[in-house]
């Protein structure tokens, strides 16, 4: 039972996102190509400093996964013993980041 309801949130989340995400970026590029560029550019760079804030320094992994971390929160349901804290950083820095998307929607 679990699995599917996880699975559905995940699948709720990235479609979510992707199309929030993508619908801002359409807008922005219409008018403005510079700023749907600098919005992308953020986004990512706000998951990849968490990722390395949280590893404690750059890493080639951290480059990899912050393209994922636009659309989902890989780190939100860590839970192996020792990740739980560096999970938990990630997820408040995206969620801060989401915070503040809300408010310039």
């Amino acid at each position: 039972r679990f699995g599917f309801v996880h699975w559905l949130y995940r699948a709720c989340e990235v479609s979510g996102k992707s199309l929030a995400f993508g619908a801002l970026l359409l807008d922005s590029y219409r008018f403005h190509p510079l700023r749907a560029c600098t919005i992308f550019l953020l986004d990512f760079l706000v998951g990849f400093i968490a990722l390395c804030m949280a590893s404690g320094g750059i890493s080639k992994q951290s480059i990899f996964i912050s393209p994922f971390l636009m659309c989902a929160d890989l780190a939100l349901f860590a839970d192996e013993c020792g990740l739980g804290a560096s999970a938990n950083s990630v997820t408040a820095a995206l969620d801060w980041k989401y915070f503040v998307a809300i408010l310039a929607a």
